[in-house]
């Protein structure tokens, strides 16, 4: 099951600089917030709440203010902040395009489409229609070990025991994929075996990442990077290999 994999180039996230790290901080921590206003504050029994404060911490942001953000939902009415998910498609040579699934949290639902929208028809891009990118995905558990070295196979073989339906490699780290109601479970079990989990994720997995050309390449990934741009934007997926 193992191969090579560039997630990086699945999944384009935003490079956390210290012009943008305030930005970035106040994304997560309306994630935080949301999630617990929504499942509840303890991270061990709100899955949400759990992926949300694993991704706080990979971008370096404090325990405190993870900690704070929690304790926010207890003033903040979630039900006036909605998620949403749209899909979109940058044209390029060839008529197949380069598809994006695009996850928001937002208060105005119709100035975030507007947004979108802009970047995207500016680019010579489109919204398409629900379902007419998502085909292209699936939704998937992610697990990323980080520094596996000589407990590679272990890990592998514990991983398939564990339900894992593909495990690819990327440099010194192994990418475990699972069905998302799976997710919990793997991570259970890796952390039971003493396995560091790096980080865990629900993700939008294309099933055939397209290559294109280097010129088209850097289009494409210019335009994602505008979109990361838009405060209400938490999450892009593309399948551009």
């Amino acid at each position: 099951m193992s191969g090579h994999s560039k997630w990086a180039s699945i999944k384009y996230k935003k490079t956390i600089t210290d012009q943008r790290r305030g930005r970035s901080f106040s994304k997560l921590v309306r994630a935080i917030t949301v999630a617990a206003k929504k499942g509840g504050a303890d991270p061990e029994a709100n899955f949400n709440l759990r992926l949300a404060c694993e991704k706080a911490k990979e971008a370096n942001m404090p325990q405190e203010t993870i900690k704070k953000a929690i304790d926010k939902a207890a003033g903040v009415d979630a039900a006036d902040v909605f998620e949403e998910t749209y899909e979109g498609l940058i044209p390029t040579r060839g008529g197949q395009g380069i598809g994006l699934i695009i996850r928001v949290l937002t208060d105005n639902k119709n100035r975030t489409l507007s947004e979108i929208k802009h970047v995207l028809e500016r680019n010579s891009g489109k919204l398409a229609q629900k379902g007419a990118i998502s085909y292209l995905f699936d939704q998937r558990g992610v697990v990323t070990i980080d520094n596996v070295e000589n407990k590679k196979e272990e890990i592998e073989l514990l991983a398939i025991d564990l339900g894992a339906l593909d495990i690819k490699e990327e440099d010194d780290k192994l990418i475990i994929y699972t069905k998302p109601e799976k997710l919990n479970k793997i991570i259970a079990g890796l952390r039971d075996k003493e396995v560091d989990v790096s980080f865990f994720e629900l993700a939008s997995v294309a099933k055939t990442p397209l290559e294109i050309d280097s010129k088209e390449r850097e289009k494409v990934k210019e335009v994602i990077s505008v979109l990361s741009e838009i405060e209400d934007i938490e999450e892009i997926f593309t399948n551009l290999k």
